[in-house]
């Protein structure tokens, strides 16, 4: 490490489409009480938009010699926005932040403790604080090591988000994020992540997350595209024996989302072929039934 003491923390924030929300975003990172930190916005707008000229406007308003802008040929996804961020970063750590969230003021001191305390981690989480329109809601479930089954069986919702800090070398191991994913491409990072390395979490919610401004949720179709292409990808990462349990756990997942599309038909089509889900994972039912009566009212 260059700073065994201070280690340099790179933090990446791609932005699309959202140039509103990113000077907050940025000052959070700005104003952590870990101070050795460079912030790398990359901007993902297509050329010469309002939005890619505002985010040129709001990291040189801010007069901070620790942010710098790279910017892509147009818009590039995530992946490649979060890829092109670290090929340009100099940390010891990489944190990401997505350009609708914040950090709490001591989320990054408090990862870098932790990884510099346990050592057999490449990477930690925290916990979130998600912000609807209706209300609020803390979430954290501590969950640590090669936590490959309990993240496919959505028992934790930690994946390659804004809560996420993980070491240089594990990022450079792990290959960065797969360009060609239009959606999980976090989940397809921290499967690939845990088949070399542990992860650890901080038991503190020290992220904000925005849920209000959600602006690429895709199309009923798209959805459930993406849904498959991720079932086939996490067939190398789990036994053969609980593939067909997990993916009717996804099938429900999915007939869950397609409620918030309100595509009924199709929701209730997956609801059944995946019911069988239901046998190891009851909490469906309730999940299920709860956004179901969102849908209806």
């Amino acid at each position: 490490m260059q700073d065994s003491e201070n280690p340099l923390v790179s933090i990446i924030i791609p932005t699309f489409r959202r140039a509103n929300y990113l000077e907050r975003a940025i000052r959070s990172a700005l104003s952590q009480t870990y101070r050795n930190i460079e912030v790398i916005v990359v901007n993902d707008n297509n050329l010469e938009t309002e939005d890619f000229n505002y985010v040129q406007t709001i990291t040189e308003s801010l007069c901070d010699t620790r942010v710098k802008v790279i910017s892509n040929d147009g818009n590039r996804g995530g992946g490649f926005a979060r890829n092109n961020g670290f090929k340009n970063s100099n940390g010891d750590f990489i944190a990401f932040l997505d350009d609708d969230d914040q950090y709490y003021p001591r989320k990054i001191e408090a990862q870098v403790n932790y990884l510099k305390s346990y050592s057999e981690y490449h990477a930690c989480y925290t916990g979130n604080e998600y912000k609807y329109s209706t209300g609020t809601r803390k979430y954290i479930k501590p969950i640590e090591g090669d936590i490959t089954i309990p993240l496919v069986e959505l028992k934790t919702r930690t994946a390659a988000g804004s809560s996420l800090m993980a070491t240089r070398l594990s990022f450079e191991v792990t290959g960065g994020f797969n360009i060609e994913l239009k959606r999980y491409q976090d989940w397809d990072f921290m499967l690939r992540f845990l088949k070399d390395f542990k992860i650890g979490c901080v038991p503190e919610v020290l992220v904000s997350i925005d849920m209000s401004s959600r602006i690429n949720v895709g199309t009923c179709e798209e959805i459930i595209e993406n849904k498959f292409i991720f079932l086939n990808i996490i067939n190398d990462y789990i036994p053969k024996k609980q593939q067909l349990q997990i993916h009717n756990l996804h099938k429900v997942d999915l007939a869950i989302q397609l409620l918030g599309l309100k595509c009924l038909k199709s929701s209730f089509l997956y609801l059944l072929k995946g019911r069988r889900a239901f046998i190891n994972y009851p909490v469906l039912i309730m999940r299920f039934s709860y956004n179901l009566l969102r849908c209806i009212i």
